[in-house]
């Protein structure tokens, strides 16, 4: 739904009606998929408002189903930003362990990360993914194209595009 519109009475009715059906399933659902059931909530949460922005409830045929595909779509955003965090401050430790690195240099490295994140926020989900992925877990083409269902050239294509923004974001910077 475009910024600015808004929805009408009985499109605000249909999904109250959807949320309270359906959020406590969802919710306890991704608090399974995401190891908690706070995380769950919020998940839950961010799957309705996008729900909420993207299109009249009265139109969907068949609302689990499409809570389910936005909500795996939102697992795997949040995990690929986790793993991304998580492999960092992985990585911030060593480095403080074994130098002893100016408080200039850490500062210089989290505003780098915070650029690059802001980068693969720009991109699709399926180019984000499969950028860290890549970047991060260490997969080859081939799995990363099999877990997504796309073909390697376009693996390819999604990790070059990633590349490409972030370089391009770290020189604005």
């Amino acid at each position: 739904m475009p910024e600015g519109t808004f929805r009408s009475v009985e499109g605000s009715r249909e999904l109250a009606a959807l949320f309270r059906q359906n959020f406590p399933w969802l919710a306890r659902y991704l608090g399974r998929k995401l190891g908690s059931a706070e995380r769950g909530e919020d998940a839950a949460s961010e799957v309705f408002a996008r729900v909420a922005r993207s299109r009249n409830v009265d139109t969907l045929l068949s609302p689990r189903a499409y809570l389910l595909v936005v909500a795996r779509r939102l697992i795997g955003e949040l995990r690929g930003r986790g793993m991304l965090e998580q492999t960092y401050l992985e990585a911030l430790s060593h480095v403080t362990e074994t130098s002893s690195a100016s408080p200039e240099a850490v500062v210089s490295h989290l505003q780098e990360v915070r650029v690059i994140d802001a980068a693969l926020a720009t991109l699709a989900p399926r180019a984000r993914l499969a950028f860290v992925m890549h970047r991060v877990d260490g997969k080859t083409h081939a799995e990363i194209a099999e877990h997504l269902g796309v073909s390697i050239s376009m693996v390819r294509k999604y990790i070059a595009t990633s590349e490409q923004k972030c370089r391009a974001n770290l020189s604005d910077a």
